[in-house]
């Protein structure tokens, strides 16, 4: 909703019902009905590439396009999704009845959309369901061509170096923009830091790292996150108020002088 904070939204769906959520992750667009069914028809048609259903060119474009979109749909409900069926622990059985169980895992839905080249999602807050698992299981979907990453994980403290490092793992080589929020989160330390800017890709453009109030971060993880910037950097911002170094970067020309 406008101007609402993430922790707000969190709590306004805490409620919702996690079967409707999973019927969107399920669905397939070519199950869908029209209310004149010549309307299907053409739409059908239209995804084909304007090519006759009758020709295997045709269903074969149909088949393609079909599954782009279907991968788009369910990915994007997926991730809406996302912050309460972590909470709620149902990340790896998100089904939607019983005969589902087991079948129906976000983190495999979301690596799916080839298609998707931004992900934003906040995580902010959900202070005793947000853990290393967590982040192993986000590190596992994220779509292979992302260009664009926001994830912000503000104020969860049960998270240690051990899934800021499956999450760098995980980052997708074509990354141009990427956004990190890791304040408050008290058990990172130097070693999360270090994995962290090794495994930058070395396309990004934007970077935007937060980690303040984490107390165990000091110099050698800022050193290492200096040494190891992309050589064709633009534009860096980055908090570490509260740590080891305690203080905030507002620009590349600022960091790069910086002597822990």
């Amino acid at each position: 909703m406008p101007g609402e904070s993430s922790v707000a939204q969190s709590k306004r769906e805490a409620n919702f019902p996690v079967s409707l959520l999973a019927q969107g992750v399920l669905a397939r667009l070519e199950d869908g009905e029209a209310s004149v069914p010549e309307d299907k028809a053409k739409i059908l048609y239209n995804m084909s590439g304007n090519r006759s259903l009758d020709s295997q060119e045709g269903q074969e474009c149909l088949r393609r396009n079909l599954e782009k979109a279907n991968n788009s749909l369910n990915s994007s409900l997926a991730l809406l999704a996302w912050p309460q069926a972590m909470h709620r622990g149902l990340l790896l059985n998100f089904a939607q009845s019983d005969e589902d169980q087991g079948r129906l895992e976000l983190p495999a839905v979301l690596a799916a959309d080839e298609g998707m080249r931004r992900l934003e999602l906040s995580l902010a807050h959900f202070t005793e369901s947000c853990k290393d698992k967590d982040l192993e299981l986000l590190a596992q979907g994220l779509p292979p061509n992302l260009e664009e990453l926001s994830l912000s994980f503000e104020g969860c403290d049960k998270i240690t170096d051990v899934g800021l490092k499956a999450l760098a793992q995980k980052l997708s080589p074509g990354l141009q923009k990427l956004y990190l929020d890791f304040v408050g989160c008290v058990l990172l330390t130097d070693v999360g830091l270090v994995s962290l800017a090794r495994h930058l890709p070395a396309g990004v453009k934007e970077l935007q790292l937060h980690f303040a109030g984490c107390s165990r971060v000091g110099s050698p993880g800022v050193t290492a996150l200096k040494q190891q910037l992309p050589a064709g950097l633009l534009s860096f911002k980055a908090s570490f108020k509260g740590t080891g170094v305690n203080r905030n970067f507002f620009n590349l020309q600022s960091f790069r002088s910086f002597n822990s």
